[in-house]
């Protein structure tokens, strides 16, 4: 069997294509003209895809300022995006499923650079709405890049390499992913922070080329008008999915039982928990659902769905890492971007090898491998970069976590999904396998956040255990019957964190491990100027000898300055451990989610059936 093309002419190689019954019949596979090239302006669409996911993290703070909004607006930003591109995902799917990918992804691309284009021209009219509406109309656009590309891909190469491909697939994304922030820092260090349009205008130009390109390259598909698309389903299922991400963003982990009580929270509960058994009854009565709910019940479908959350809890821990290698490596904020190419460097040596490895062992073992090298990760992070922080146990570790992501991210998930699902849902399929993973990536910040929270309550009192001790301030009598400038110590000025006003004490939970020791400084500060305005208001003056004290115990805390740094950095890193707890554990479940996957064996079965029965 061939499956290399030496002419520009169409290949055929003999290949096993799903029907409706999810069983294998005989085709011939005809690999499209100019392959190459198609295989690249999908890989572009699914780079784009992944990469805008986090390419607009580092401008965060200075697209707030630039329109004057705060945090809490600012944060729609991300979430419309985050709302929009879950709910596309299933609806665009099935919609190639019936007309075809071609028209379909050329769309996709088409709308993703006129999101992006509005995103820009929203700093120029300084619209807040226009940059909303286009964040919406961006999502859209990816919403039906990046399944489409994956499942085209799957099906554009010889099954033997399909597996490799996919592998590529991997790999895109992942490195894509991993260098989303580190791009937007490099775009706004280029243009400067005044230019932040640029982050998004950098897509328009690529996204014209694809679109060109792909009217002339990507090849037609037979359509099948016999199909119809499931309209109620549709809506039904874009609330349903609306819902419950809101429902998400809004939900507060580390105060779960107040949390709930949120109208934002509970609303959006009641709502999905209604429209989910009507969803159910509408997939049931139609004759080509959006959602086939019987691939559920599918034991093999339903470990690869659960796998794909899973990777996608376990992809979105990264976003985590920037904090912790900052903190481990004791770097200023905002430099942690760079340690992330690490993980980047492990995604793009492990997605590929998944692919070619998939190919000769099936995804099952690959998938083992995956999430047995995650576990690795998450007990390297646990025992040896958390309590022994250093350059070389950080990166190690999240070398191994890159590593660990790209073999799970890769291939092995859609050859999955590929191989169970009929080929006339491959679309729909890798939509739905897409669906479940974006549902879990929205579910792990609400739940990484609250772990992580959990030890942040008690840093600033390890932080304040590290500091020499409070020296105690004069007593009123001790400075009426003092003759010398340096008054008589009687009293201690003890205090506890809870005392202080909360812009202090936000200074301390908003600290990082470069200038905690000036945080604590101001702490000390504001205490001295507290003290001395109470002896001033009694006595009319402050002896000299309090300014000397002052100045003394500032020496102290700057003498105590490796402590803590060193306090504030492990204190932080035992919230990083229960984060990483999580991983370990949810990377132990997916090597149990394995026993539900077919081996290769039945896989070749299904692909190359035995002619003799």
């Amino acid at each position: 069997m061939s499956c290399e093309l030496k002419t520009p002419k169409p290949e055929k190689v003999e290949h096993k294509t799903e029907n409706s019954d999810s069983q294998l019949t005989n085709t011939d596979f005809t690999a499209p003209k100019r392959w190459k090239l198609v295989l690249v302006l999908y890989l572009a669409g699914i780079g784009m895809g992944a990469l805008d996911m986090g390419i607009v993290n580092p401008a965060r703070t200075v697209i707030q300022n630039g329109l004057g909004i705060d945090d809490k607006v600012g944060v729609w930003v991300f979430t419309i995006y985050t709302l929009a591109y879950a709910a596309a995902i299933p609806v665009i799917g099935k919609i190639a499923d019936i007309i075809g990918r071609k028209p379909v992804y050329v769309l996709a691309i088409g709308l993703f650079g006129l999101g992006s284009l509005g995103c820009g021209l929203a700093q120029d009219f300084s619209s807040l709405g226009l940059l909303l509406a286009s964040r919406a109309i961006q999502a859209i656009g990816g919403g039906g890049m990046v399944p489409v590309a994956t499942a085209a891909v799957g099906t554009i190469v010889p099954p033997p390499k399909r597996g490799m491909a996919l592998g590529l697939v991997g790999m895109v994304y992942g490195v894509a992913s991993v260098f989303g922030a580190s791009a937007g820092s490099l775009i706004l260090d280029i243009a400067g922070q005044e230019n932040w349009q640029w982050i998004f205008y950098i897509n328009v130009p690529i996204a014209i080329v694809v679109v060109g390109l792909g009217i002339w390259a990507l090849p037609k598909e037979t359509q099948d008008s016999s199909r119809r698309l499931d309209l109620p389903g549709i809506l039904v299922l874009v609330v349903m999915t609306t819902s419950i991400l809101w429902a998400f963003q809004n939900l507060d982990f580390t105060q779960i039982g107040e949390s709930v009580k949120d109208r934002n929270v509970w609303v959006a509960l009641v709502v999905f928990l209604i429209l989910l058994p009507l969803f159910w009854v509408i997939e049931h009565r139609v004759a080509d659902p959006i959602i086939n709910f019987k691939y559920f019940g599918n034991i093999n479908v339903g470990s690869t769905l659960l796998m794909g959350a899973v990777a996608g809890i376990l992809m979105m821990t990264v976003m985590f890492i920037p904090q912790f290698a900052e903190n481990c490596l004791r770097l200023p904020s905002g430099a942690g971007g760079y340690p992330t190419i690490i993980i980047g460097v492990g995604s793009a040596i492990g997605s590929p090898i998944s692919g070619r490895l998939t190919d000769r062992f099936g995804p099952r073992r690959i998938l083992g491998v995956g999430t047995a090298i995650s576990t690795i990760a998450g007990i390297m992070l646990i025992f040896w970069a958390s309590p022994h922080p250093g350059i070389i146990s950080t990166s190690l570790s999240i070398f191994v976590m890159g590593l660990g992501l790209g073999f799970l991210m890769g291939a092995p998930l859609t050859y999955l999904i590929l191989h169970l699902i009929p080929e006339s849902d491959a679309n729909s399929g890798q939509a739905t396998l897409s669906l479940i993973r974006s549902l879990g990536t929205t579910l792990a910040p609400a739940i990484l956040v609250g772990l992580l929270a959990t030890a942040m309550g008690g840093l600033s009192g390890k932080v304040m255990e590290a500091m020499p001790e409070m020296p105690p301030m004069p007593t009123m009598a001790a400075i009426e019957n003092s003759k010398s400038g340096m008054p008589q110590m009687k009293a201690d000025m003890g205090f506890k964190m809870s005392d202080l006003p909360a812009p202090i004490q936000e200074k301390i939970k908003s600290a990082d491990v470069t200038n905690v020791v000036d945080r604590t400084k101001e702490i000390a500060n504001y205490l001295f100027d507290q003290q001395e305005a109470k002896i001033k208001a009694q006595m009319g003056t402050v002896p000299p000898g309090v300014e000397q004290m002052r100045a003394k115990y500032l020496q102290d805390i700057e003498s105590h300055r490796d402590q803590i740094e060193t306090a504030f950095q492990m204190g932080l890193n035992e919230g990083f451990s229960r984060l990483f707890w999580f991983y370990t554990i949810l990377s132990l479940a997916g090597i149990l989610l394995l026993a539900g996957l077919p081996s290769k064996h039945k896989i070749d079965a299904v692909i190359n059936p035995d002619p003799s029965r």
